[in-house]
């Protein structure tokens, strides 16, 4: 009962309905209180108070309109366009805080209370409204990182025929009476053993096919989310149901592994001394424990390695690198090598100083040495995300030039949030399904 309960709490939609509606209600409301009820009672005090009130709320707006300009603009350390509404929700925080602020001074203990609350609810809406911009979070859940999102309509791309060394599962597997209708996600904690890294515990999404008895052996796919971010499974789980849904359900395993230990570090998808043996833990301690412990094919060509924007760098790296485990690539968004947002803090925190050794850790340095002929890459990016655009157009090339064969595809306003995550899923499985024989 208790997990219904949590549940149905973390299913809460955060974007619209009721909760988000309460929040700013509540916030908006105490505000108010607080900048009416002076507590004042000649009239002459009162307009005092108003202009107290008037300019509080214009300090805080200016404050935070500066505090935005700081972190979105002149820092931005995640190197991704912050949606312009977000500067209307920090300066509307700021107002809030203000005038809450001005009420603690010489307040009674119950307006210093309702001042504290004020602040809560305004920031707690500030911020829902903002995570609700960049449309990762629409429900409480995947707030925290606990719930799915929703899925957008599917784009179409060119397939990939299917290859030789993959189990043509599509005309030989038929679902059986009673196979659920959609996947199981999870969690799993991979050991590492090869790496000691600290990674967080990995997601896990298994199809409806894998969920029945005499299961098919099926694609793996190891893929990596964005920083900061959560080895999320539910984004990609809900694509592939749909897609499952439509080929007997059939889709590959995917294990969403954490190449970052901690979301505000970036290794850059390497071994270092400062954070761990990132590179080792995905390309050899992951593997080997979904080829030991999961119902997959193991061959290169039955693998696919994908990745969200500093995931997307990894993949596109461990790609280049280790043909052999990874005959697949889907490239979401990503940035076109390790810490292209800020390389001047990953030479120093990586490779203390070393950019030889840097400039060996990119993804086309290692195409540059490489011929992939038997590889596949498919690359997508939202159309209105101009350096992720250009990024992805750089890394088809490189690809292409170093014999992968490569499909490419914009997502129509998706962005660097939702719409490229969920667009960059179903264009890739669309050109991958056939691959993997699958569809």
């Amino acid at each position: 009962m208790l997990h219904d309960l949590m549940t149905g709490l973390w299913a809460t939609n955060a974007v619209s309905g009721p909760l988000p509606y309460t929040v700013l209600v509540l916030g908006g409301a105490l505000v108010g209180f607080l900048a009416t009820q002076s507590g004042l009672r000649t009239r002459q005090a009162g307009r005092r108070r108003a202009r107290g009130v008037v300019v509080a709320a214009a300090a805080g707006v200016v404050a935070s309109a500066l505090i935005y300009w700081l972190v979105a603009v002149v820092w931005n350390p995640f190197g991704i366009p912050v949606p312009d509404v977000v500067l209307f929700y920090f300066c509307a925080l700021g107002a809030g805080v203000g005038v809450a602020v001005l009420s603690l001074q010489r307040a009674r203990w119950w307006r210093r209370v309702v001042s504290v609350i004020a602040v809560v609810s305004v920031g707690a809406a500030a911020s829902l409204a903002s995570a609700a911009a960049f449309g990762l979070t629409p429900t409480l859940g995947s707030f925290v990182g606990r719930a799915p999102a929703a899925a957008i309509e599917p784009l179409s791309i060119q397939p990939f025929g299917r290859a030789e060394a993959v189990t043509d599962l599509a005309s030989t597997w038929h679902a059986p009476p009673g196979m659920p209708e959609k996947g199981r996600l999870g969690s799993v904690q991979i050991p590492a053993v090869h790496s000691g890294f600290g990674a967080r515990d990995a997601g896990l999404y298994l199809p409806p096919a894998a969920l029945v008895e005499g299961a098919p052996k099926l694609p793996l796919m190891i893929m990596m989310m964005g920083q900061p971010g959560d080895p999320d499974p539910q984004y990609v789980g809900k694509v592939l149901d749909e897609f499952a849904a439509r080929h007997d359900g059939l889709a590959p395993i995917v294990v969403v592994a954490d190449q970052l230990g901690d979301p505000s570090q970036d290794p850059g998808c390497s071994d270092s001394a400062r954070f761990g043996k990132a590179e080792t833990y995905i390309t050899k301690d992951v593997v080997e424990w979904a080829d030991a412990n999961l119902h997959v094919q193991t061959s290169g060509a039955s693998r696919t390695i994908g990745g969200y924007s500093n995931g997307g760098a990894c993949a596109l790296l461990y790609a280049a690198r280790y043909p052999e485990k990874f005959g697949n690539l889907l490239d979401i968004s990503g940035e076109i090598y390790p810490g292209s947002e800020n390389p001047d803090a990953l030479l120093q925190s990586v490779f203390d100083g070393d950019q030889a050794a840097y400039d060996a850790q990119k993804p086309e340095t290692v195409l540059a040495t490489h011929r992939y002929p038997g590889s596949v890459a498919v690359f997508t990016a939202g159309s209105d995300d101009p350096v992720y655009v250009a990024a992805a157009r750089a890394a088809q090339a490189a690809a292409s030039a170093a014999g992968f064969g490569t499909r490419y595809a914009e997502i129509p306003h998706g962005g660097h949030v939702l719409g490229a995550i969920m667009g960059g899923f179903e264009n890739g499985f669309t050109a991958l399904y056939p691959r993997l024989g699958l569809g």
